[in-house]
């Protein structure tokens, strides 16, 4: 039902950037995303935490914790804030990239229209182009792509449990 549910509403941008802007909310009572479900099954150790890299506008966070609401985050973004992270005393946020290596990436975050689609944001344009015109009704022409610098860090020197 959400794979149809969500297909739906990217067949239309103006309801999809709509959707987007309640997404955080939604999320604290449904799961938005299937991949999320399995969640359920994990019980935390002490001392573990939760990641999530490419937190974005939160929408992930609020997932994590309707599922695992006593798990610390690392949430990692280099273009967006999430929303209301301050709401969580055990939210962490970097905004920084992951990568292999340490230093800088350039990353390019999308636009169709004027309309920015952070979330699809990524070091590699063409994977960025191919999910958008899989995921919406655009032609290529209509989607453009700004650089952003960002410093990037290696999640294993974090030293994160």
């Amino acid at each position: 039902m959400i794979r149809s549910l969500d297909s739906m509403v990217r067949s239309n941008l103006w309801v999809y950037d709509q959707v987007r802007k309640k997404a955080v909310f939604l999320c604290r009572y449904f799961l938005l995303e299937e991949g999320f479900s399995f969640l359920r099954h994990i019980e935390p150790q002490a001392g573990t935490v939760a990641l999530d890299i490419g937190s974005n506008d939160g929408t992930s966070i609020e997932m994590i914790r309707q599922l695992q609401p006593n798990s610390p985050i690392h949430a990692f973004d280099p273009i967006t804030e999430p929303r209301n992270a301050y709401r969580y005393k055990n939210v962490t946020f970097y905004n920084v990239a992951l990568s292999e290596y340490e230093g800088e990436l350039i990353l390019y975050v999308p636009s169709i229209h004027s309309l920015k689609l952070t979330q699809y944001s990524s070091s590699d344009p063409g994977k960025v182009i191919s999910q958008l015109l899989g995921d919406f009704s655009v032609e290529q022409s209509e989607i453009s792509l700004a650089r952003v610098l960002s410093k990037s860090i290696r999640l294993d020197k974090m030293h994160l449990k």
